[in-house]
């Protein structure tokens, strides 16, 4: 994608330096997996990664939050509110 479509993408080669850095960021994290990885299972037991579903008293999203809650309507002269 740099080498063919560089000034119409926007992309620019990377320095050595730049390049260097990157692949030893990459084998970091690869040792930092296997580190992960042979650790005794006891002591990830605290952490949870199940994705369980939200509850109502739990509440949702932020837009869901926001909404005005579909039973509440306005009175005849908008400020007084009804619970249908």
């Amino acid at each position: 994608m740099v080498e063919y479509g560089g000034k119409v993408v926007k992309a620019f080669p990377l320095s050595w330096k730049e390049n260097v850095l990157c692949l030893f960021l990459g084998a970091f994290e690869l040792l930092v997996g296997l580190l992960i990885k042979f650790t005794p299972l006891g002591i990830w037991q605290c952490i949870s990664l199940d994705q369980k579903p939200i509850s109502e008293n739990q509440g949702g999203s932020i837009t869901a939050t926001l909404k005005k809650s579909s039973t509440m309507r306005r009175g005849a002269n908008n400020d007084n509110f009804t619970k249908i």
